[in-house]
């Protein structure tokens, strides 16, 4: 049995509009289904997703540099999107 990876997308509150395009194009070419977590259930989220994705934008947010922190110390294999979309 094939397990479908999990993506845990990375995006500043100010980029919305770039993560729901994000997930867009990630779904249209079959790559993620999108699925939304709540602040206190995040980092659980983040350390179950088989990689992290960075949206454009996400520099831009404290909270999102944390998150990418917390993913390259706990060892995630962190992407951006152009990189998934490349492989499709």
């Amino acid at each position: 049995m094939t397990t479908t990876p999990t993506y845990y997308l990375i995006a500043s509150a100010a980029g919305v509009d770039n993560l729901l395009d994000a997930m867009a194009a990630l779904e249209a070419v079959g790559i993620a289904t999108a699925s939304f977590v709540d602040y206190e259930t995040s980092i659980p989220a983040l350390l179950d997703a088989d990689a992290v994705v960075l949206v454009d934008g996400w520099e831009s947010s404290p909270g999102a540099r944390s998150q990418a922190e917390l993913a390259t110390a706990f060892g995630k294999t962190v992407l951006a999107v152009s990189d998934l979309l490349a492989v499709a």
